[in-house]
């Protein structure tokens, strides 16, 4: 659990135990994403819900994906079409100051 601005490579690394106990459906946490991209030798495409559900600082995602070199594609939900931006993009392109917002919550499914 954190901020939409902290920090991608230092979330989740103190896990609350009492709140991912209780959240159904898990499968792993931000630490979890990190391991897994830096070992696998397949391509990655980062899937989010919205700006804000990867992080609010762009300079932090471009140096996350730039460490991540698996991550080849950002994808965005906006709840009803998908924007893709490919690594390059995300490395030197403008689109990622996209990130740099805070739209309202964003109004999720409960099962």
């Amino acid at each position: 659990m954190c901020s939409s601005g902290s920090k991608l490579c230092q979330r989740d690394t103190k896990p609350n135990l009492n709140l991912m106990d209780s959240i159904r459906h898990k499968h792993g946490d931000m630490q979890d994403l990190i391991m897994f991209a830096k070992s696998t030798n397949f391509s990655v495409r980062l899937v989010v819900l919205d700006y804000a559900g990867l992080s609010t600082d762009p300079m932090d995602i471009r140096k996350f994906v730039k460490e991540l070199k698996s991550i080849k594609e950002l994808v965005v939900y906006h709840g009803h079409k998908f924007e893709s931006i490919p690594r390059q993009n995300v490395l030197r392109g403008n689109l990622i100051n996209k990130f740099d917002c805070r739209p309202g919550c964003v109004k999720r499914s409960l099962i």
